[in-house]
């Protein structure tokens, strides 16, 4: 019997790159909302239920940690969504996303040091149904020249999302004129010029210019690096408890410059970004370079820095790693690695300054900034294996033809 190359292949319910992806999300998720793991009956309570529904009368957490609930559960519906095919994808996801946040509040009535709370509820859900129909948005074929470019390099708009996402905390703008000079205070009345400082901010704004020109593919990129710097300033002057430094305007001057003059139009941009973001990271994680004779204790536990403090500040810090790790993998595949050895040598690359901390006095050094990276590249090779068509329709772009 002849067998039909072109025909459709068999497919299943369950994208599984995607899937993986959103197992991991959902550990993600599950760690930071239960750990440490101390459980215990309370004395004298209702029980959970009980518990989650009298829960509106508590204090209502700080706007900046409202809206991180909301971004924690976001990766999960997008993901989610891409994961299942199937016409009722929306609604599977966000019945999966009331499911896992109401059993996890519910949980955490068990769990010392932890509130169980239906606003929280309430946020994860929406969170969940913002990634869940920006998924759904992703699979429309017709979409604006705008959106299919986006479709069609979702990695580089994740990247920047990641930027925004730490650079702006806590999302609360202000209409308070004095707010707006104490945010110009420092570079007007106290230009105080660092040049760690200045170098941080360079290699950043080398790493969004590049991003920025790889999202728009070369489209008016000099328009959009000078747009998204306009914005971010601009944004930091409206936003409570951001403010604008020498160095930070310094750094960010130089590295748009430098861009727009040579870079952009030099072949081995990718490297040149790649490397300098990597000196950068050094200089981040082992700066002042006073290093001790003895190591201390290595954190195997991931995320155990993030599950303390506050829940806001510990997303935040969370997203600026996804950025700097994401964008150092994603940039060395394009200078010519695969994604898979670029994700392998990035995290060797951050588990050994990792290391290295251990011998800096003050530092956590753990496993949570290589597996963050790893992460970052699992969700770049599963994006990258999928085209444009294939998030529209479930289906290949092209068939084989005999």
């Amino acid at each position: 019997m002849h067998h039909d190359e072109t025909a459709p292949r068999p497919r299943g319910l369950l994208n599984r790159k995607f899937f993986l992806v959103t197992l991991a999300v959902t550990a993600v998720i599950l760690h930071g909302s239960l750990y440490p793991y101390d459980f215990h009956v309370p004395a004298g309570s209702a029980g959970p239920l009980d518990a989650l529904l009298h829960s509106l009368n508590r204090p209502r957490d700080s706007f900046g940690e409202m809206i991180a609930n909301i971004l924690l559960y976001i990766p999960f519906g997008f993901f989610a969504v891409l994961t299942i095919r199937s016409r009722w994808r929306l609604a599977v996801v966000t019945v999966l996303g009331v499911v896992l946040c109401t059993s996890i509040e519910l949980a955490q009535f068990y769990d010392t040091d932890r509130v169980t709370s239906l606003v929280d509820v309430a946020l994860n859900t929406s969170g969940t149904v913002l990634g869940a129909l920006t998924a759904v948005i992703v699979r429309i074929p017709s979409l604006s020249p705008l959106f299919r470019t986006t479709v069609a390099r979702p990695v580089p708009f994740i990247l920047l999302a990641a930027m925004l996402g730490y650079h702006l905390y806590p999302y609360v703008p202000t209409i308070d004129l004095h707010k707006y000079w104490n945010s110009v205070k420092p570079l007007v009345l106290h230009p105080a010029f660092n040049q760690l400082d200045t170098f941080r901010y360079f290699a950043l704004w080398l790493t969004i210019a590049f991003l920025t020109r790889d999202a728009v593919a070369r489209a008016r990129s000099w328009f959009f690096v000078l747009f998204l710097a306009a914005f971010v300033f601009g944004a930091k002057m409206l936003i409570v408890n951001q403010s604008i430094s020498l160095s930070e305007v310094a750094g960010a001057s130089a590295a748009i410059v430098l861009w727009l003059a040579v870079l952009e139009r030099v072949g081995a941009a990718a490297a040149v970004v790649a490397l300098v973001l990597c000196a950068m990271i050094v200089v981040f994680r082992l700066a002042p370079f006073e290093f001790q004779a003895q190591a201390a204790p290595f954190g195997w536990l991931p995320f155990r820095g993030f599950l303390n403090g506050s829940f806001g500040v510990n997303v935040q810090s969370f997203f600026e790693k996804a950025f700097l790790y994401g964008s150092l993998v994603w940039i060395a595949g394009r200078a010519g690695l695969k994604l898979p050895v670029a994700t392998v040598a990035v995290a060797a690359f951050v588990l050994a300054t990792s290391v290295a901390q251990t011998y800096l006095p003050g530092r956590s050094a753990e496993i949570t900034d290589a597996i963050i990276t790893i992460m970052m590249g699992a969700i770049f090779i599963a994006m990258s294996g999928s085209r444009v068509s294939e998030l529209a329709t479930g289906s290949p772009l092209h068939r084989r033809s005999s």
